[in-house]
């Protein structure tokens, strides 16, 4: 008898390709968007107000509809719910920055502090409230991530333009690489602890 299996990977988890297409495609988007501003918030830092504003909105409304979207796609109705409400508040807030362009830096760095903050609670209530618990920590991460970035502005609201971007690119670009690493995890079986 051989102590070498014939295929050591058979039991190895493998990523349901058919999955990713149905149900995490909104997550995957969600990520790469946020990954996009925050390369774009890094490349042009000395931007004026009003472009940053616009950036600003046009991501967060982005990134609040595709939350909307994939909550629309989760399992769950607890996990629909709390992915639509924060999706609904990026939406809220995106457009609260794109058709008032000219209020001013603090109320901006104060209703960003608000979102993140409020984002991030929902998100990590999200993340405990998902059937498959092995996958939920990139998300608690995200969640985590966003209620420091939203304690750190709302700590700093007279922060300057620059710094903002400089945040707001960090955040945003690693939340976008959790969210992307979340959407293309395999799948685990549900253990019991």
């Amino acid at each position: 008898m051989s102590v070498f299996r014939a295929d050591p990977l058979a039991e190895a988890p493998r990523l349901d390709h058919g999955d990713l297409p149905e149900r995490r495609w909104p997550i995957f988007l969600r990520g790469a968007a946020s990954l996009l501003f925050g390369i774009a918030a890094f490349a042009w830092p000395h931007a004026t107000l009003s472009i940053l504003v616009i950036l600003y909105g046009v991501y967060a409304i982005a990134d609040g509809l595709l939350a909307i979207l994939a909550g629309f796609a989760a399992g769950t109705m607890r996990e629909k719910s709390w992915a639509v409400l924060a999706g609904t508040a990026g939406v809220a807030i995106g457009s609260v920055a794109l058709f008032w362009p000219k209020i001013t830096v603090v109320v901006l760095v104060v209703l960003i502090g608000i979102w993140a903050v409020a984002g991030g609670i929902l998100q990590v209530v999200a993340s405990l409230e998902r059937s498959d618990r092995n996958r939920a920590w990139p998300l608690a991460l995200v969640g985590i991530a966003s209620i420091l970035f939203g304690t750190i502005i709302l700590l700093v609201p007279h922060a300057t333009i620059v710094m903002l971007a400089l945040l707001l690119g960090c955040y945003a670009a690693g939340c976008g690489l959790f969210l992307m690493l979340f959407s293309i995890m395999p799948r685990y079986p549900a253990r019991s602890f």
